[in-house]
């Protein structure tokens, strides 16, 4: 799945979850990928997502940076999507912020509650002679298939490499 179809997904989920979700342009927005907004009077307000394809660990940075666009937008909250994980200092970091930290095995489990199947890219496909997986492709055979999410919106099938 390439990196605006990811993004499509995560504004899916956010609209699977009542939210009301658009992805940005690609340039000039800030970092944002997925504009939100939860339309509860109470508790609602306007998020914003950024999502990141990565197969090693989101580092603390990212998190600051998320944090001084929500700042600097006025946003109620921030939403750091990952196909991987955070280490300490990003949870420690987003500890006590209006942030929010979705890490890749989260990011499964919150697609599948919401009725849109995904599933991290080390799930079955098998392995080459070197140990790197390989996943099916229709019409293009095996290719490597990295640590992202592989994922399908209704009968669409997606691919995420990273």
């Amino acid at each position: 799945m390439d990196p605006v179809e990811f993004e499509g997904l995560v504004a899916e989920l956010f609209r699977a979850r009542g939210l009301q979700a658009v992805t940005t342009r690609r340039s000039g927005d800030g970092g944002v990928d997925v504009d939100a907004v939860d339309p509860d009077p109470i508790s609602g307000g306007s998020i914003l997502v950024q999502v990141k394809r990565y197969r090693n660990t989101v580092p603390p940075s990212a998190v600051r940076d998320l944090y001084g666009t929500v700042q600097a937008a006025g946003a109620n909250k921030g939403v750091l999507v990952t196909t991987s994980g955070f280490g300490p200092g990003s949870y420690t970091f987003a500890n006590g912020k209006p942030l929010t930290l979705i890490s890749g095995t989260e990011l499964v489990d919150l697609l599948h509650r919401h009725g849109l199947r995904g599933r991290l890219g080390d799930g079955a496909p098998p392995a080459d002679a070197g140990g790197r997986r390989l996943a099916r492709r229709a019409g293009r055979g095996l290719q490597r298939a990295g640590d992202g999410l592989v994922g399908a919106g209704g009968a669409r099938r997606l691919r995420a490499g990273v």
